[in-house]
């Protein structure tokens, strides 16, 4: 599992939240918040995660940037969410995305296989359809 809790400089409490984007199965890129990666895209996947899931699925995460609080962690979602697409596809083969550090062949929207970022666990719920689970590194 993909750790990326990190303390603060002055060695104050980790900063667990991270930051994430999925593409959805209608081709849209969802920008939210977490403590907890797999957990929530179990919610988004079953229907329990945010209202925007309601009308389409999530295919792939595309992006993860730990590191932040809470504060920092909403402040990035709101500068993410002001992205244009363009943009957003940039940050997602940037050296800041967690997962672009993970696998040898950066991911690029469209093209990273969802396999490719989630692997099988026996211990949990699957995911709606496939199956996976996000454990990246």
């Amino acid at each position: 599992m993909l750790d990326v809790k990190q303390p603060t400089e002055t060695g104050g409490p980790e900063l667990k939240w991270q930051v994430y984007v999925i593409l959805c199965t209608d081709d849209t890129l969802y920008t939210g918040i977490t403590t907890d990666i797999e957990r929530r895209m179990r919610q988004h996947a079953d229907g329990s995660g945010a209202k925007y899931f309601r009308g389409r699925q999530p295919k792939q995460l595309v992006y993860l940037e730990g590191g932040h609080d809470r504060s920092s962690a909403s402040k990035r979602e709101l500068s993410i969410k002001g992205m244009k697409r363009q943009e957003k596809q940039l940050l997602v083969t940037s050296e800041d995305n967690v997962i672009y550090r993970c696998v040898e062949q950066p991911p690029m929207l469209a093209v990273l296989p969802y396999s490719d970022v989630l692997e099988e666990s026996s211990d949990q719920e699957p995911l709606q359809g496939d199956g996976k689970y996000v454990n990246m590194c």
